[in-house]
C-alpha cells in the first residue's frame, strides 16, 4: 500500500514575505504475511490554516514517520528538512519491517 501526502503550505508568517512552499510525503507500507492482517490507518493531514502551520518559524526540522500494529511491531524513520525552502530539497528513509520507503519533496 502506497500513501502519497501532498501538504502546501503558504504564508506562514504574518512579519515575512509569503513563503508557498510544498511538502510531498509519500509513505510506503508493506503488506505484511502474517495469519491476521489489518490494513493500516493513515491520519497524516495538514493544511495551512492549523494555528501551529501559521507560526511555524524558519529552522531545521524533521519530518517523523511511525507505524505501530495492534499485535505487531513498530517503526520510526526521521527525515530532516529545512523550512522554509529556498532550494528544492529531498530526503528518503527505508524501513526494514513495519514501514517500506518514506520520501519527502519540499519545494519552494
Amino acid at each position: 500500500m502506497r500513501v502519497t501526502l501532498t501538504i502546501a503550505l503558504s504564508g506562514l508568517l504574518a512579519t515575512s514575505p509569503a513563503y508557498a512552499t510544498t511538502l510531498d510525503i509519500n509513505v510506503e507500507v508493506p503488506k505484511l504475511n502474517v495469519a491476521e492482517y489489518h490494513r493500516p490507518y493513515v491520519a497524516l493531514s495538514f493544511n495551512d490554516k492549523q494555528p501551529a502551520l501559521k507560526q511555524l518559524a524558519p529552522g531545521n526540522y524533521t519530518l517523523v514517520v511511525e507505524a505501530v500494529r495492534e499485535v505487531g511491531g513498530r517503526e520510526l524513520l526521521k527525515i530532516p528538512f529545512t523550512w522554509p525552502a529556498t532550494a528544492a530539497q529531498n530526503g528518503r528513509a527505508q524501513g526494514a519491517t513495519e514501514l517500506g520507503q518514506v520520501t519527502l519533496a519540499v519545494k519552494p
